[in-house]
């Protein structure tokens, strides 16, 4: 698994180095109130249709999963938001530039 202390952290190609990568413990623990993951068009980083990647909230900073281009959607039922410290979830690619958040979200 991955260790995140950042506040704003853009996936790429790195996240998928191996299967142990895909899952993310976002610890940022300073004065913001969100750590955002933006996911990149298919055009930048392209991993296969199928790809899953789970983050969990490590610390009392939420975690936002956001599109960091207009031709990428984040779809979920709720927010794209955690709920709160130890939260886990997740994003499935399920189609070209076209993800589903799931799991602990507000």
């Amino acid at each position: 698994w991955n260790s995140l202390p950042y506040l704003i952290y853009s996936l790429g190609f790195s996240d998928l180095a191996s299967a142990s990568n895909n899952y993310v413990r976002c610890k940022y623990n300073g004065p913001s109130g969100y750590v955002t993951i933006n996911v990149p068009e298919n055009a930048v980083w392209s991993p296969a249709i199928g790809t899953e990647i789970v983050f969990e909230q490590a610390s009392g900073v939420n975690v936002t999963v956001l599109p960091s281009g207009p031709n990428v959607a984040i779809n979920s039922a709720y927010s794209r938001t955690s709920a709160g410290q130890h939260s886990v979830i997740s994003i499935k690619k399920v189609d070209v530039n076209s993800w589903t958040l799931s799991g602990d979200i507000q």
